[in-house]
């Protein structure tokens, strides 16, 4: 892992679905560079991959970091901003909000029926915009420079489908399954962050930040997911 120093000493950040995957290698990194990280992890989630938050927590820990973890619903608005308020009340404060849970069913597109639809946008796109506005408006009632990241997916540009399951030739393809809830979901949750109010985006105004510092950083937390 590549050494940035201690850059989030003292501060306290929440990673959403990071008892795995991609959550998990930001959090370690994060904890890495000195931060207290809250990893979020749901219940439902557990009883597929049991042990995996807590081995999360023991990486947070072996890479020199604080870690704790949070059980919370984030398709649950209310659970969503309770967990926010908690960990701020609990820790003293709130520096850096990771909206990283999400999921991405692989379904027929003619398949797809409201039940679907609704789980994917609950998870993927109404749990970012609301964390997102609980965080903003904690972080400016305690005059935090804070950050929230937003992560999307390539599906939001690109829609994932696998290959028809019937190519017989002089009939009709069958259509593949596809990311097509995912795909819309995760296009909105991109545009989270540039549409919120200017007032949240520059008060205060944050330090410019090093597009290659940024860059130098995901790489480090790149290879690192490579191990989970």
């Amino acid at each position: 892992m590549a050494n940035l120093g201690r850059r989030f000493e003292g501060q306290v950040a929440l990673v959403t679905g990071a008892s795995r995957g991609i959550g998990r290698a930001i959090a370690v990194r994060l904890a890495s560079e000195g931060a207290h990280v809250v990893i979020n992890h749901f219940r439902g989630a557990d009883t597929r991959f049991p042990g995996a938050a807590e081995e999360a927590q023991r990486l947070a820990h072996e890479a020199g970091g604080e870690a704790s973890l949070y059980e919370a619903d984030m398709s649950d608005t209310a659970a969503v901003r309770k967990m926010i308020r908690g960990v701020a009340a609990e820790l003293g404060r709130l520096d850096v909000l990771v909206n990283n849970a999400g999921i991405c069913p692989m379904v027929e597109f003619l398949a797809i029926t409201e039940e679907i639809w609704d789980q994917v946008h609950d998870l993927n796109l109404r749990a970012v915009f609301f964390a997102t506005q609980e965080a903003a408006r904690l972080m400016m009632e305690n005059k935090t420079r804070g950050r929230i990241v937003c992560i999307s997916s390539i599906s939001g540009e690109f829609p994932a489908t696998s290959r028809p399951t019937s190519r017989v030739s002089g009939m009709r393809p069958t259509p593949g399954r596809s990311s097509a809830t995912s795909s819309v979901a995760r296009c909105a949750a991109a545009d989270v962050p540039r549409t919120s109010p200017r007032r949240w985006r520059s008060w205060p105004r944050p330090k410019p930040s090093s597009s290659t510092a940024a860059s130098t950083w995901w790489t480090a937390a790149s290879r690192q997911f490579c191990k989970y």
